[in-house]
């Protein structure tokens, strides 16, 4: 399957004033925000020196944009790189998790018993002669197995107030994951929408028909949901994905039969982060990764 470059999925663009070659970030645009809101999602990579006034967006025609309640407006825009930094923090690189194991098992069982829809798309798990059909609903982590190190390293755990049973870390909780289908899993866990922390935005064109749509209040009401720290961290790491210069690669994942998978992920973009997401992701389903 052809891979998509985030940049040619955009309708927002934004340029060096004095290098208009130069793409300084941009996003798909699926619903409508205001221009302080937008502001908010470029103050995550772009930043004003010093005592500088905070830096502005202007049009092709020199109207500047200002930092207002006013409607932003999918377009070209150009920002004057003086007395601004654009952020040298990276998101953690990720795809379509694929894998099985032990260890997902309990997860699993712990947000189906938790969730009993999609909470990105409402759809809701049939339920027949009292048995639940979860065909076409996956768990999927909010931070990613493949990264337990850089959890425990940076304390994440802190967020979690409900510890796995059976000596499991704590990123296992299930107050670490989300029932959703399959295609809503697959947005979720590339970046192509995220929550922030109880509204969807979409970054992507196939996922624009969740944009705006609310999280379930049965979801917001249950103790044992995700708390809204790792909901933002998962936004930010969505933001820089796919806002933040021409964007991260979009990453194969569906290999046609008989495929050299290693051989693909060897020659495709940033190989080396990738290989090592596949190789800690097996590993991270059967045993914890310190």
């Amino acid at each position: 399957m052809p891979l998509v470059n985030r940049l040619r999925a955009r309708n927002v663009h934004i340029y060096d004033f004095k290098e208009r070659s130069n793409v300084l970030g941009g996003t798909f645009l699926a619903q409508q925000i205001t221009n302080s809101k937008f502001y908010a999602l470029l103050d995550m990579f772009i930043v004003s020196s010093g005592d500088l006034p905070a830096y502005f967006l202007q049009t092709e025609d020199g109207i500047k944009i200002e930092r207002n309640s006013d409607f932003f407006e999918p377009g070209d825009y150009y920002l004057d790189v003086a007395g601004v930094q654009i952020t040298d923090e990276a998101p953690l690189i990720r795809t379509v998790s694929t894998v099985t194991g032990t260890r997902l098992e309990a997860f699993t069982d712990a947000v189906c018993s938790r969730d009993d829809q999609c909470i990105i798309s409402g759809r809701r798990v049939v339920t027949y002669n009292n048995v639940s059909f979860y065909t076409g609903f996956g768990a999927a982590h909010i931070f990613p197995l493949a990264y337990e190190s850089h959890w425990n390293s940076h304390d994440y755990s802190r967020w979690i107030t409900q510890v796995p049973e059976n000596g499991r870390g704590s990123i296992d909780s299930v107050q670490n994951g989300l029932l959703l289908s399959s295609e809503a899993k697959d947005m979720f866990e590339t970046y192509s929408l995220s929550i922030n922390p109880d509204i969807f935005t979409c970054f992507f064109p196939a996922a624009a028909r969740f944009a705006g749509n609310i999280v379930p209040q049965s979801f917001l009401d249950n103790p044992l949901r995700t708390p809204d720290q790792l909901l933002r961290w998962h936004f930010r790491q969505a933001v820089l994905t796919n806002m933040k210069g021409v964007g991260e690669p979009v990453f194969e994942h569906q290999f046609d039969s008989g495929a050299n998978i290693m051989g693909d992920i060897r020659n495709g973009p940033k190989a080396a982060e990738r290989m090592e997401f596949e190789i800690f992701s097996r590993l991270a389903v059967h045993t914890e990764v310190v």
